[in-house]
């Protein structure tokens, strides 16, 4: 009889304990719930700051274009890619995909100046992106919003 005592006994500590564990679990869940409600409320509240960073961007961009554009003289701009330069024309299109995208412009000379290392040009627009040649006799450009034809002369 006292053994079968000592078993109920453990038995209802192994049960309270049980129980105790999966309250306590049971517990976690909910706060982990009120945490991610609070999360789900919190979210446009980090949103805003991120509207912010992009309206920024947006204002910068809107500022530097002007003064891109009346910077650049398409007619005497160069740039050179793969050995050789290649001088600006009027013309414009598409770009084509993005695998077409060769380098981004990495360096300048003055505008009277012949470039003549790998990304320079003598027009600024550093960080604008060209297209690869695939050994054709031209390249694009990007400048502002258009996409230049440059031709090797």
């Amino acid at each position: 009889m006292k053994k079968i005592k000592r078993i109920q006994g453990k038995l209802i500590v192994f049960l309270f304990v049980g129980v105790t564990v999966l309250s306590l679990a049971a517990c976690g869940a909910a706060v982990s719930t009120e945490d991610e409600e609070a999360q789900r409320t919190a979210v446009p509240a980090t949103e805003e700051p991120q509207k912010e960073e992009v309206s920024v961007q947006a204002d910068t961009r809107e500022t530097e274009k002007p003064v891109e554009e009346e910077i650049v003289d398409i007619k005497n701009a160069k740039l050179y890619v793969e050995g050789r330069v290649f001088c600006g024309t009027e013309k414009t299109g598409p770009m084509g995909d993005s695998s077409v995208i060769g380098g981004k412009i990495s360096s300048a000379v003055g505008a009277d100046e012949i470039p003549q290392k790998e990304g320079e040009s003598n027009f600024g627009c550093i960080g604008n992106s060209y297209t690869k040649s695939y050994g054709e006799d031209w390249i694009m450009v990007s400048i502002g919003e258009e996409w230049y034809v440059f031709e090797e002369k």
